[in-house]
């Protein structure tokens, strides 16, 4: 179908007794379920199902998700009427708010999305256009709505579906009972408004006289009260007139018109006004440039910002001329003038700001743009946007789109913690926390404890997102393991197993291949002993270490130099071996640099054999006695040297990996305990980076123990952020979180974590923190007491005497104080964009000049024409 006319001419009687029974306009329905369905494209074939509402019992029809991809299964009905039946009993019973919200699309959309019928971010906005595009058909839709209408016959200008009432389902409705507009006399009305010209001009340029009359009487009427007047009297003159009866009286001269009705005579006042302050203001320039000092600030005062003045003057005009039409006396007329004058200019203020929004929204960025300005602001942040998960992305390019739309800079401050929020699944930002301004803080958090000691649930909205944002700290801390994660006891137990797993396959395979060493046939081949000590004891003479040789090795060079021992190829491992154990064993610097160099000349022993002669390090050496050859002797040497080569070297290797590993040395040297094993050799600040990464490398043969230390570390951080209490009762500590988190350090995390769960766990953090800031400036009450005063006080202005409902007294002051709560909680757009200064026009409000002006010779003074029916 994909056609929206089609659409609503389809299912538009259904969504109209559906929406009867839900009490909104069933324009929103149809703009929902259009939503939904792609205008019924994405109807799945013999369903109904215009909201695509699963079926978790199983049953239904299956299908592809678009959004996940998933095959799952819808409910089926078997008209659009028995869905309609099903979507107001789910409304009824699941989302009540959204019940009875009349033709506010952007509240029902508001009440599904945050009471969870929807995920998107964009749901809200979208749902409203939907909605003005089913309104969009005007006529049409009333036709569709009501078929009885569509099957007479139409008045010539057709029916206006705002005047339609549904409060009764359209087969209730009777055709003849709905107003409809006659079609307008539209040559008549042109005539009329033409031949009316001359007359509107006429009454302008009257006004105008007034007005200058007005504005000229500030300096002439006091002269005329204090001066003319009196003498005039004393002289038996007539009294002299006011400048507005002199200006009144050169327009009857003039044969301008008078005003006939009441809201010609309102226009005229505010005419009037209007010319007069602008005369005042351009008089007061004029002027200012020929005075000095105190005069010139006067007058300046009254000069500046005359297009201020004149709204002002025309609201203050307005208002008192509609007070007076009312009845109302000169006191109250001079009230209102002086209300309007004031409220004129914030109202023209804040229909400029309309303007720019409406024209930021048709010049709405494109995608790309919103995309590129993310990209920089974020790599100007030192946040990877290609790193960033793609559906905190698509949430981030959302909010940022909206933003953009009202006009200004996106903050990189803001933005940031933006992306913060989104790695954490639950968690609901709201202005004060994205801008962490002290005074949107403040109120924030005073609105918070003040809603939640009401017993308005209306009034609770920050408190529940509090604590809802408490329970998606915990819950992002549960889906990274910390929910399974092992007890410390149970934690070490597994990593020492696994640790000893990796000792003994090592000492299994080192001791194969001394095993094969020893079993070589050239393991008794003999060595040149008197080369070997002869270089030992001139390395050492040269080095000045020959006193520096421990006993035990100077005893076994004696004895081989006297030839008391058979000097062979086992024998010489074996000595390798005791000079290897002391040197580990020693702390004598020197003794082990003299340990060095006889293992070096034990290196480079020759084998005596025949011909070229291999030496124990397996380089070749000349045959200095020219001993007779013995048939494979050098191969055969070769083989036994390089046997326990091989195996000294795994040796060796080990033994390295036991003394850089401080975990693997205790499980080797028998001092490990599993109740303290993981905060010796993990948490506690003595285990470093390396020491951690050794431990993850001797571990990895078995992925399941990493697995265990994940959890074991999560669980660790969140009994710190818990403080060990459940779950539903406990309360995340921001503090404690990143004091743990920090103590850990980032370089240890690496090795079981990888880079993007790493940035989630900071990420918590950091969410945690903007939850609970308080910047300086901020004046946030945290003593619970006079939150309950207040929150006491709204109860009892809701309980209020009789004449209090009756003004409504309780029930205003907390709409107030909601709105203000959904506001802070839910309008994030806003917060994105960087504080801009405010025009000079938005600084002030009207000029204390136009509303004294406006109170002086607002139209109370001015007594109003009487229309005798000539004129």
């Amino acid at each position: 179908m994909a056609n929206v006319e089609e659409f609503v001419q389809q299912y538009g009687p259904s969504a109209a007794r559906a929406a009867q029974a839900l009490k909104v306009d069933p324009a929103i329905l149809l703009g929902q379920f259009g939503l939904e369905t792609g205008w019924g494209k994405s109807v799945i074939p013999g369903t109904h199902n215009l909201g695509n509402i699963k079926d978790l019992s199983g049953g239904g029809t299956l299908a592809t998700d678009n959004a996940t991809g998933t095959e799952d299964r819808y409910r089926t009905y078997d008209t659009p009427d028995a869905f309609m039946d099903d979507y107001v009993s789910l409304i009824q019973r699941k989302y009540p708010k959204a019940m009875g919200l009349g033709d506010d699309a952007v509240k029902y959309a508001r009440a599904l999305k945050f009471g969870g019928y929807a995920e998107d971010p964009a749901y809200i906005s979208k749902v409203s256009s939907a909605t003005d595009m089913v309104r969009g058909l005007g006529e049409k839709l009333a036709n569709f709505l009501i078929p009885a209408a569509s099957a007479g016959t139409l008045p010539a200008g057709g029916i206006d579906p705002r005047r339609v009432q549904w409060d009764s389902t359209p087969a209730d409705i009777d055709p003849a009972a709905v107003k409809w507009d006659e079609g307008p006399q539209v040559s008549q009305k042109i005539g009329d408004t033409l031949m009316d010209i001359p007359r509107q001009v006429g009454l302008t340029a009257r006004y105008g006289l007034e007005g200058l009359g007005q504005a000229a009487g500030v300096v002439t009427e006091p002269l005329r009260q204090l001066v003319v007047n009196p003498v005039a009297r004393a002289l038996g003159l007539p009294e002299a007139g006011s400048a507005e009866q002199l200006a009144s009286q050169a327009a009857d001269a003039a044969g301008l018109p008078h005003p006939r009705s009441a809201d010609e005579r309102v226009v005229g006042d505010m005419t009037r006004m209007m010319a007069g302050a602008g005369g005042i203001s351009g008089a007061s320039n004029a002027l200012a440039r020929g005075t000095t000092g105190s005069t010139q600030a006067i007058l300046n005062a009254f000069g500046q910002n005359p297009v201020q003045q004149i709204t002002s003057a025309a609201g203050a005009g307005g208002a008192g001329g509609s007070v007076r039409e009312a009845g109302g006396g000169p006191t109250a007329q001079a009230v209102a003038a002086l209300f309007g004058g004031i409220a004129a200019p914030l109202a023209a203020q804040q229909g400029i700001r309309a303007a720019r929004w409406v024209g930021n929204r048709l010049a709405s960025p494109r995608p790309q743009e919103v995309e590129q300005q993310i990209r920089l602001i974020m790599e100007r942040s030192g946040v990877d946007w290609g790193q960033v998960p793609e559906r905190v992305r698509q949430m981030v390019r959302d909010e940022a789109s909206t933003a953009l739309r009202s006009g200004g800079e996106l903050s990189s401050d803001a933005l940031r913690r933006l992306v913060d929020f989104g790695r954490v699944p639950g968690a609901t930002p709201t202005r004060g926390t994205l801008t962490l301004d002290p005074v949107q803080i403040t109120r924030e958090r005073n609105l918070a404890k003040i809603g939640a000691n009401a017993a308005d649930d209306g009034l609770q909205g920050l408190a529940r997102v509090e604590n809802t944002n408490n329970s998606a700290l915990i819950g992002a801390l549960n889906d990274a393991g910390a929910n399974s994660g092992q007890d410390a006891y149970t934690a070490g137990q597994r990593v020492i197993g696994a640790l000893q797993r990796n000792i003994d396959a090592q000492k299994g395979n080192i001791d194969s291949l001394y095993s094969a060493a020893r079993d070589s046939a050239g393991r008794s081949f003999p060595l040149d002993g008197a080369a070997f000590t002869n270089r030992a004891a001139q390395a050492l003479d040269d080095a000045l270490l020959g006193g520096a040789l421990p006993t035990d090795v100077r005893n076994h060079l004696n004895r081989i130099a006297q030839g008391e021992v058979p000097f062979t190829v086992d024998y010489a491992e074996q000595l390798k071996t005791r000079i290897g154990n002391l040197q580990r064993a020693t702390q004598d610097g020197q003794a082990r640099m003299a340990l060095g160099l006889v293992r070096r000349a034990l290196d480079d022993t020759p084998i005596l054999g025949l011909g070229d002669q291999t030496t124990v390090a397996g380089a070749r050496a000349v045959n200095p006695g020219n001993l007779p050859a013995v048939p494979g002797a050098s191969g055969l040497g070769e083989d036994a040297v390089a046997a326990f080569n091989r195996a000294r070297a795994a040796n060796r290797s080990f033994m390295q990996q036991v003394e850089t590993t401080p975990a693997l040395r205790a499980v080797y040297e028998g001092a490990a305990t599993p109740d303290q094993f993981m905060q010796r050799y993990l948490l506690g600040s003595a285990a470093t980076a390396q020491d951690v990464q050794a431990m993850r490398h001797a571990i990895s043969a078995d992925p399941s123990v990493g697995d265990a230390i994940r959890g074991h570390i999560m669980s660790w951080l969140k009994g710190k952020a818990l403080g060990g209490a459940a779950d539903e009762v406990g309360n995340f500590s921001a503090s404690n979180y990143n004091k743990a988190l920090q103590a850990i350090g980032g370089q240890k995390l690496a090795a079981f974590f990888s880079p993007e769960e790493v940035e989630q766990l900071k990420a918590i953090g950091r969410v945690s923190s903007y939850m609970v800031h308080q910047p300086r400036g901020s004046a946030v009450n945290n003593s619970n007491s006079g939150a309950v005063v207040l929150g006491r006080g709204l109860d009892f202005l809701s309980n209020l005497s009789p004449l209090g409902r009756i003004l409504n007294v309780g029930p205003a002051i907390n709409g107030v104080v909601q709105g203000v709560q959904q506001s802070a909680a839910q309008r994030v757009p806003p917060a994105l964009l960087r504080p801009s200064m405010p025009t000079p026009g938005e600084r002030a409000m009207a000029p204390l000049s136009a509303a004294l002006y406006s109170a002086l010779f607002a139209p109370a003074g001015i007594p109003p024409r009487q229309d005798d029916g000539r004129r």
